[in-house]
């Protein structure tokens, strides 16, 4: 009775053992066909991001595009309006904020500003359509009785000129002598400017032409 009773054990663990084998063997061969899946559907939900993204991003310039499109039309139309004010206005403003600071600094003498109209072709991009721009050269000269007066104007100068604006060349001199000029308007009250300061810059324009 006690054999019969082993032999059964025995059979059932054998019977188990040989599950258990084929079990592992099942698995060994699907493990790779499983990987294989879970990377295609990696690949699956990394490409259904990216699409979704995308799709994000292109309604988003779509919306900023139509917003563009409205802003465009409002300054176009804006410039079209202006066209016909006289836009040397902006540019006499420009000088008056300039020669005012003469009187801030309580310079010696006045600032001096001269702009003219560049019409070298040469250095004049193409432009095509009724939108051009228009290119002007300034020139300003000054003199400051220290460096620290110096830096100060020419930094207000930087913050006068308009958006867009190129500096192209700016010369810092220090007078050794008394010119006779400098001599004529020696006065008591102000020093006289020994250091002279000759800034240029390039100024833009745009404007719509019929």
């Amino acid at each position: 009775m006690l054999d019969k009773l082993v032999i059964h054990l025995k059979n059932i663990i054998f019977f188990k053992a040989i599950i258990y084998i084929v079990m592992a063997i099942i698995l060994f061969i699907l493990m790779p066909i499983f990987k294989e899946d879970l990377a295609k559907s990696s690949n699956r939900q990394l490409e259904s991001q990216a699409f979704l993204s995308s799709a994000t991003l292109k309604l988003e310039s779509i919306r900023d595009f139509k917003d563009k499109i409205v802003n465009t039309n409002k300054k176009y139309k804006n410039l079209m309006k202006n066209s016909a004010a006289p836009s040397c206005f902006e540019r006499n403003t420009l000088i008056s904020n300039m020669s005012l600071l003469s009187e801030k600094h309580q310079l010696f003498e006045p600032i001096q500003i001269k702009i003219i109209r560049n019409f070298d072709s040469n250095n004049i991009p193409n432009t095509n359509g009724h939108i051009q721009i228009h290119y002007y050269d300034i020139n300003i000269n000054f003199k400051a009785t220290n460096y620290h007066s110096l830096l100060s104007i020419i930094r207000e100068i930087y913050l006068l000129l308009p958006t867009g604006s190129t500096v192209t060349n700016t010369e810092i001199e220090t007078l050794q002598v008394l010119t006779p000029d400098i001599i004529n308007q020696l006065n008591t009250n102000q020093s006289p400017g020994l250091i002279n300061i000759d800034i240029k810059a390039q100024l833009k324009e745009v404007a719509y032409e019929k």
